[in-house]
């Protein structure tokens, strides 16, 4: 019988397509297998190949009730929903950047593969614990990623208070954590600016970026972290009147864009036009990229996130959330809600291999995070104890009798 064996630079070419799901079950296949899926080589092949492209793309929808919260994907070339297998409900999303999220669980921060169910807790820093004299408060958040260096990176606006003087401040600065390194490093800002966001609302590039007030006679403007150069840049955003518009800044295909809408309130509240602008990053000028003329008759409440391949996700008053293509003005329901929430936050996303040194299985490293979430509230820590203690009894008497059993035919065996 005639075998068939392709070329190894086939075989590599079409691994680095799959998705990772069906990675992860082909590391079983051989031992080569398995150590190729690890090596940084793989994985950037992999992101630039699978989560590069435009058909796996993603968006994470998490969405707050009065008491309840949920998180799901959304497939946009499939249309599919999906719930996620993660609890979000106690934590903030900072950002999604090259297949992990980050997301602040109050003093808590952590890195989580969705994909790969694969999850770091960040380290403290030494700030965090400056003892009696000092209060150590967290201003504002950001997340990205050096593609050149393959390092992922959280940046922490933070300052000192002094306990002793009316909790008047005593130092501001920034933090930046490197998940090589797995350690902080205090850096200066170059220049003064105040975020005005709690956490950073946009990343292009792997590069976060907050909206900001610089040397306070000069207004409003858009600060960039560079994750590579460790620096803060400024991008002027004067071209637009906040007071008059509601701009929406986006990553617009690799590049900052913003989106400017004219909603008619006559009638209803739809989309007359919609500008797309995006910034010349040589001449430091904004461009206008497109036009979209309308009218576009659906009930608009507000414009949420932009996907990688251009179209724009937004959320009607009764919280049904929508796709609108701006090339060709039609937008469809994305789905309903049974109850209607008090927000929505939208993300894009693209799964990944993406792995930090030190990374645990979700349902193993979640105990630490959930016990030290759930002290806040004593009744529902010794609930999930009890939770965590019954599931560690079943497990234990299931292991005594596979045990008991294996032991029954090995003496069965010998005899």
């Amino acid at each position: 019988m005639a075998t068939c064996a392709l070329p190894e630079n086939i075989v590599l070419c079409i691994l680095t397509r799959l998705p990772v799901k069906s990675i992860a079950r082909f590391k079983s296949v051989c031992k080569p297998w398995r150590h190729l899926f690890s090596t940084p080589e793989f994985l950037k092949s992999h992101q630039s190949q699978f989560s590069s492209d435009p058909k796996n793309q993603s968006l994470i929808v998490h969405r707050v009730y009065k008491n309840s919260s949920d998180t799901s994907f959304f497939n946009i070339e499939s249309n599919a929903m999906n719930p996620s297998a993660i609890d979000y409900r106690n934590g903030d999303i900072v950002g999604c950047c090259n297949g992990l999220v980050c997301v602040n669980y109050g003093k808590v921060i952590v890195l989580l593969n969705p994909a790969t169910m694969m999850f770091s807790r960040i380290a403290p820093s030494s700030l965090e614990g400056c003892g009696p004299l000092y209060t150590y408060e967290r201003v504002s958040l950001g997340f990205g990623y050096d593609a050149e260096g393959n390092d992922f990176k959280v940046v922490r606006f933070f300052r000192l208070k002094e306990n002793q003087k009316h909790e008047s401040i005593a130092y501001e600065g920034v933090e930046v954590y490197s998940g090589n390194s797995g350690s902080w490093t205090t850096i200066g800002p170059g220049f003064w600016f105040r975020v005005l966001t709690g956490t950073s609302p946009l990343i292009v590039n792997g590069n976060p970026y907050w909206l900001a007030e610089v040397d306070q006679c000069l207004g409003d403007y858009l600060v960039c972290f560079d994750v590579r150069e460790l620096v803060f840049r400024t991008v002027p955003i004067s071209s637009f009147d906040l007071d008059l518009v509601d701009p929406l800044f986006v990553e617009w295909r690799g590049s900052l864009g913003v989106l400017v809408s004219t909603i008619d309130d006559d009638r209803w509240r739809g989309v007359k036009s919609l500008d797309v602008w995006v910034f010349d990053d040589g001449e430091q000028i904004w461009r206008k990229n497109r036009t979209f003329v309308g009218p576009c008759k659906l009930n608009v409440d507000l414009f949420l996130a932009c996907s990688k391949n251009g179209r724009v996700v937004g959320k009607c008053p009764d919280g049904k959330l929508f796709m609108f293509d701006t090339e060709t003005g039609f937008a469809n329901v994305l789905f309903n809600g049974a109850r209607q929430p008090k927000c929505v936050e939208v993300y894009p996303y693209a799964e990944s291999l993406a792995y930090i040194k030190g990374m645990k299985p979700v349902g193993v490293a979640t105990l630490g995070v959930v016990l030290t979430l759930m002290a806040r509230d004593k009744c529902l820590f010794y609930g999930t104890w009890c939770l965590y203690f019954m599931a560690y009894v079943k497990g234990t008497a299931k292991m005594e009798e596979r045990n008991k059993t294996r032991k029954m035919i090995d003496d069965g065996a010998s005899k």
